[in-house]
């Protein structure tokens, strides 16, 4: 797993308030695909290839594009998504 994984996973399980292993859990029963999804995303803003993002969340390169793709639709109808995703991209782009 790169360095960007393992502080995207970290960052978003703090935001969301879950453990890692709730995370990359294959059922989103009890986490739901939100904090996934913007892990997923923030990811791929980065520049991680889909091949990459599916494997750190353990997930086929298929539900990564449908997980992204969602994550774009829900944001702008949800604000705490979209807080989200912004406070952590500051948190993980303003370390560099």
């Amino acid at each position: 797993m790169t360095d960007l994984a393992l502080r995207v996973q970290e960052a978003v399980c703090e935001r969301f308030g879950i453990a890692r292993r709730e995370l990359l859990a294959p059922s989103n029963r009890r986490v739901g695909f939100e904090p996934r999804a913007v892990g997923m995303l923030l990811m791929r803003e980065a520049g991680e290839s889909l091949s990459e993002i599916a494997r750190t969340f353990r997930r086929d390169r298929a539900t990564v594009r449908h997980a992204l793709k969602a994550i774009l639709d829900v944001a702008p109808k949800r604000p705490k998504v979209t807080d989200a995703i912004l406070d952590l991209r500051d948190e993980l782009y303003d370390e560099d």
